[in-house]
C-alpha cells in the first residue's frame, strides 16, 4: 500500500468513524461529502487508489460523535496565543498540529448540538461540529507540510466539550478584532500606528470586547507589522483613554431628556410611491403657499432624510424669505411634523448640537438661522463648523472631552439631517453649497392656506407613518438606485452630490417623477442665493411705489434703469445718494432680485420705428405683485 494517508484512512474507518477524501486545497473530493462520507474499506482503498494525494476529511457532529475547536495561525494574529489567554480547561484531549502552526482540538460532541461557528470562542478561534468537517492527520497539504498529533494523544482520547468553551460559544462574535488585526497588519508602511490608534479607538468605545484581550490582538498585529513595544502601548492606552471618554460623553447625553423624540410607527400597508409623494405635496401646500418645483424639492428631501442610513450625504434644507412673514417657520414646523425623530434647535450652543448628533441621530431644526449663525456671535463660527462637519457620512468634529489633566481628544459623529429656516442669504457660502435652498416670498391675499395648529396634526402624522413605511420596504433598492443614478448635466459636483438621495427616490417611486425630479433638481440648482439686504429691500420697494405712483405710470409702462435712479436719489431721507455708497444700476438689480424683479431689455425707437438703442428697463407688472406681497394693498390704477 506504501500510502500513510491511505493507511491512517482505513484505520479510522475500522474504528468506525466516517470519512471521505479533500483534495489538497481541502475542497471535498466528492460531491455531498456528508452523505458520500462512509467506513466502506473498499471505497475508501479505490478513492486513495484514485486520489493518491487525497487528504482525509472527518464530518463533525454526531455521526462520528467529533466536534474541533480550530485554533487558526495568520500573520496578523497567532490564535494561539487568544487560546491561551482564554485558559479553557481541556487537559487530556487530543491536539493536531496543523501545516500553518495552528491547533485542532478534538472533543466529543456528545448531545451538544453546535453547529460551526467563526470567532464567537474568541478571534481565530472556529469551531467545527454539525455540518462540518476537520482534515485528520497524517494528511498533507498543497505547502507539503502535514497534520500530526502532539503529546501522544490521537482521536480515541478525546474528551467532552468544557464547559468554557461551550458558555463562550453562545456569547457574541470575535469577528471584528480580526478584521482589526488584519487592516493593522496590512496598512502601508507610515500609516501603520495611525491605523492601530484608529482601529484600537473603535474597538474600545464599542466596549464589546475584553480590553485585555484587545490588547492582546492589536499588540501581536502591530509587533508583526513592525511596530516597537513602547509606541505599540502608548497607541494602545491613549486609544483607550479617548474611547473611556467618549463612552463617559455618550453615556451622559443618554441619560439626558429625551426631548420628545419617539420612533415612527410604519404604516401598516404597503404604501404606493406615487401616491405618497401627491400627498405629501398636498400636506405641505395646505400650509404654505409656495412654488411647485420648491414643493416637490422639499417633498423629496423630506423622504430622503428616512433614508439617511444609507446616505452619503446629507444636504441641509435652508428654507430663505426677504423678511419675515413668509411662511418660513411655518414650513420648517410642518416639515418637522413629517421627518424621523425631529429635534428643535432654537438658542442651541454648538457642544448641545454635536453630543446631541452623535447620542440621539435626529433630523436638526434650526429656525432662525440667520441670528444663530451670526459670525459676531461667539457660538456662530463653532455652530457653522458642525453644521458643515455633518454634511458628508464619517462627518466628524473632535473636542477635548474629560477633566484637567485627563482630558483627551474625542470624536463626535455629526452626520444628521438638518432643516433651517432664515432671513435673507446662507451668509455661510460653504454651507449654501451643502444645502436645497427654498426661497419663499409672502402670499398675495389671493393665496389661501391653513394656519398651522399643533392641536390638530393628524393627517401630517398618517403622511409621515407611509413615508416610515415606504422607506422600510424600498431601502435596498434606493440603496442600489442611489449608486448608478446621475444627475442633471447642469448640475456642478456638489449639487449632484446633494441631490444623489432625492434622485434615487425619484427613481424607485418610478411613473412621472424620475423626469419630475431631474427638472426640479435643474430648477433649483440654478436659482442663485438671495442677497440679505433685510429692510434695505423693503425701503427701496416703497420708494419704488412712490416714483411709479409721481409718475402716475400703468400696468403695461416701463421705466429706464437709469430714469428711476434718478428719482431714487431725490429721496434724500433714504440715503440713495449717498457718495460712499451710491445707488447705481448694479445694486439697485442686486436689491430688487430677491422680490422677483429684474431688468429688461427695452428698445428705443425713433419717430419712423427704427430702433435707436437697447437700453435696460423695469417693467410695471412685477412691482406691482411684489408691492402686493410685502407692503399692503395696491392703489388700482
Amino acid at each position: 500500500m506504501n500510502n500513510p494517508v491511505l493507511e491512517e484512512a482505513l484505520h479510522l474507518a475500522d474504528l468506525g468513524f466516517r470519512l471521505f477524501p479533500v483534495r489538497p486545497d481541502k475542497h471535498p473530493r466528492v460531491r455531498d461529502w456528508q452523505a458520500a462520507s462512509t467506513t466502506d474499506p473498499e471505497v475508501v482503498t479505490a478513492w486513495w487508489i484514485r486520489w493518491p494525494d487525497a487528504l482525509i476529511g472527518l464530518p463533525c457532529g454526531p455521526n462520528n460523535d467529533l466536534f474541533v475547536a480550530d485554533v487558526d495561525v495568520k500573520p496578523w494574529l497567532d490564535a494561539t496565543l487568544v487560546w491561551d489567554w482564554l485558559d479553557i480547561a481541556d487537559t487530556g484531549t487530543p491536539i493536531a498540529k496543523t501545516p500553518s502552526g495552528g491547533q485542532h482540538r478534538y472533543y466529543s460532541f456528545g448531545i451538544s448540538g453546535f453547529g460551526n461557528s467563526a470567532s464567537f470562542v474568541g478571534p481565530g478561534v472556529d469551531t467545527r461540529g454539525s455540518g462540518g468537517f476537520v482534515i485528520a492527520p497524517p494528511s498533507v497539504g498543497l505547502d507539503g507540510n502535514g497534520y500530526r498529533w502532539v503529546d501522544g494523544l490521537t482521536i480515541i482520547d478525546r474528551t467532552p466539550i468544557p464547559a468554557a468553551l461551550a458558555e463562550r460559544l453562545n456569547g457574541g462574535s470575535h469577528k471584528a478584532l480580526l478584521a482589526a488585526s488584519k487592516a493593522i497588519y496590512t496598512a502601508p508602511e507610515g500609516t501603520r500606528n495611525d491605523t492601530l490608534n484608529a482601529q484600537a479607538f473603535s474597538l474600545f468605545k464599542a466596549g464589546k470586547w475584553d480590553t485585555a484581550l484587545v490588547r492582546l490582538c492589536l499588540g501581536h498585529a502591530a509587533r508583526s507589522a513592525g511596530l516597537d513595544a513602547p509606541e505599540i502601548d502608548a497607541t494602545l492606552d491613549s486609544a483607550m483613554a479617548a474611547a473611556t471618554a467618549k463612552r463617559t460623553e455618550k453615556a451622559k447625553a443618554a441619560s439626558a431628556p429625551d426631548f420628545g423624540i419617539a420612533e415612527i410607527a410604519p404604516w401598516p400597508e404597503i404604501v404606493d410611491g406615487g401616491l405618497l409623494i401627491r400627498e405629501l405635496c398636498e400636506a405641505v401646500r395646505h400650509y404654505v403657499a409656495i412654488g411647485e418645483a420648491r414643493l416637490i424639492g422639499v417633498a423629496l428631501w423630506t423622504i430622503a432624510t428616512y433614508f439617511h442610513e444609507i446616505a452619503t450625504f446629507a444636504p441641509r434644507l435652508a428654507i430663505l424669505s426677504p423678511m419675515m412673514r413668509c411662511g418660513k417657520t411655518t414650513l420648517l414646523r410642518v416639515v418637522g411634523e413629517l421627518v424621523p425623530r425631529p429635534l428643535r434647535t432654537e438658542g442651541i450652543s454648538a457642544a448641545a448640537l454635536y453630543r446631541l448628533a452623535e447620542a440621539m441621530q435626529p433630523t436638526f431644526l434650526l429656525d432662525e438661522a440667520d441670528q444663530q449663525l451670526d459670525p459676531k456671535l461667539p457660538q456662530g463660527p463653532e455652530l457653522r463648523q458642525v453644521l458643515l462637519g455633518g454634511y458628508s457620512r464619517g462627518g466628524r468634529i473632535v473636542r477635548m472631552a474629560g477633566e484637567g489633566s485627563s482630558m483627551v481628544p474625542v470624536q463626535f459623529n455629526t452626520f444628521c439631517p438638518v432643516a433651517l429656516a432664515g432671513i435673507g442669504q446662507v451668509k455661510v457660502p460653504q454651507l449654501a453649497d451643502r444645502s436645497l435652498l427654498i426661497p419663499l416670498q409672502r402670499r398675495t391675499q389671493n393665496e389661501r392656506v391653513a394656519r398651522f395648529d399643533e392641536r390638530r396634526l393628524q393627517a401630517l402624522h398618517t403622511v409621515r407613518a407611509k413615508i416610515a413605511r415606504f422607506a422600510a420596504d424600498s431601502m435596498a433598492v434606493v440603496e442600489a438606485a442611489s449608486a448608478i443614478v446621475e444627475a442633471p448635466q447642469s448640475l456642478n459636483d456638489r449639487q449632484a452630490d446633494n441631490w444623489r438621495t432625492m434622485l434615487a427616490v425619484a427613481e424607485v417611486i418610478g411613473g412621472e417623477w424620475p423626469k419630475k425630479a431631474r427638472q426640479v433638481a435643474a430648477t433649483l440648482s440654478a436659482h442663485a442665493n438671495l442677497d440679505d439686504d433685510g429692510d434695505v429691500g423693503l425701503l427701496l420697494l416703497g420708494d419704488c411705489r412712490t416714483v411709479f405712483e409721481t409718475l402716475e405710470a400703468k400696468p403695461d409702462d416701463v421705466i429706464m434703469t437709469g430714469a428711476l435712479i434718478n428719482h431714487l436719489l431725490k429721496i434724500e431721507e433714504h440715503g440713495w445718494d449717498d457718495a460712499r455708497h451710491p445707488l447705481t444700476d448694479r445694486k439697485l438689480a442686486r436689491l430688487l432680485r430677491p422680490f422677483g424683479i429684474r431688468s429688461v431689455n427695452h428698445a428705443l425707437r425713433s419717430s419712423g420705428s427704427t430702433v435707436r438703442n437697447v437700453r435696460k428697463a423695469y417693467r410695471w407688472q412685477p412691482f406691482l405683485e411684489a408691492w402686493s406681497r410685502y407692503l399692503g394693498p395696491t392703489p388700482q390704477y
